[in-house]
């Protein structure tokens, strides 16, 4: 039997070298479906041709790359009205919670954390089901999509371009969000509006944590690749993945830490010691 070819020709490979190794293996995988997706007739002959694009690095293969339909101001409004109606909707409910709270249970109202959780838990879930769901279904003509999510996510290209090549990472990772974390952050935001609700830290602890192993993976492997999927522009690495990262990132963790301060405290108080039983003589 003929002796397999190593990959490497040092016995040991650094981090560079299996980082290098990882990244060509995913792009002749994305190449290959692309490939399938067009001799399939690629949702309807959408996969037909490699066009130029903005994008990094300039030999990723993009098919059908349209330019944004709306501008960047045009983006920024279409998020933000949704974003501010959602957050002044989530204020009344809160208000009406506290006040349920201390008038009649006799309560403490919602702390500050509470308060932002169900702000971030609100807008994160929609979010999450709408955006990612849209790009769970539609991820081949993303990159010539012409609606305002098509717009979106070409904006997001430049900050990881791995978004308009249907890279399998980037469509199970949008899928998961929007499958189960979206759902998981609507249910976990309507039990703390419900005032305590028992199962609401068990809630909050799926969804923090799904969030936070999520947003590692992800940006592990950006990381991993020296951010090679990032348009240079300093703006998009730190303006947009920085920012980005407080919400996606900060908010869930310190959720996650009170679930988990709280479902300790709880085992804690129910768990008694186990006495033996005394010997009579």
């Amino acid at each position: 039997m003929d002796k397999i070819k190593p990959i490497f020709k040092d016995k040991t490979p650094t981090i560079e070298q299996l980082v290098e190794k990882f990244q060509q293996l995913n792009t002749l995988m994305v190449q290959k479906m692309q490939s399938m997706g067009k001799d399939n007739g690629g949702s309807g002959g959408s996969l037909d041709a490699i066009t130029e694009h903005p994008y990094y690095p300039n030999t990723l293969p993009i098919y059908n790359y349209t330019p944004s339909t709306y501008s960047k101001t045009q983006i920024a409004v279409a998020l933000g009205i949704p974003i501010l109606l959602v957050s002044l909707l989530s204020l009344k409910f809160i208000s009406k919670t506290n006040y349920t709270l201390e008038k009649r249970k006799g309560m403490r109202p919602l702390t500050i954390l509470d308060r932002l959780g169900v702000v971030w838990l609100l807008i994160g879930g929609l979010i999450r089901i709408v955006f990612g769901g849209y790009f769970a279904v539609y991820h081949k003509n993303i990159a010539s999509d012409g609606t305002i999510f098509g717009d979106v996510y070409r904006e997001m290209g430049y900050v990881d371009s791995r978004y308009l090549i249907n890279d399998p990472l980037i469509i199970t990772l949008e899928t998961l969000m929007a499958v189960f974390v979206g759902p998981l952050c609507i249910l976990t935001a309507i039990s703390i509006l419900r005032g305590y609700h028992p199962i609401r830290h068990t809630l909050q602890f799926l969804a923090t944590s799904l969030q936070l192993h999520i947003v590692a993976i992800y940006m592990g492997t950006n990381i991993l690749s020296k951010f090679n999927h990032t348009h240079p522009d300093p703006k998009y690495l730190w303006r947009y993945s920085a920012s980005a990262g407080l919400a996606w990132v900060l908010v869930p963790l310190l959720l996650f830490a009170q679930s988990a301060h709280a479902i300790v405290v709880t085992f804690k108080h129910e768990q008694k010691p186990i006495v033996a039983p005394k010997k009579q003589n």
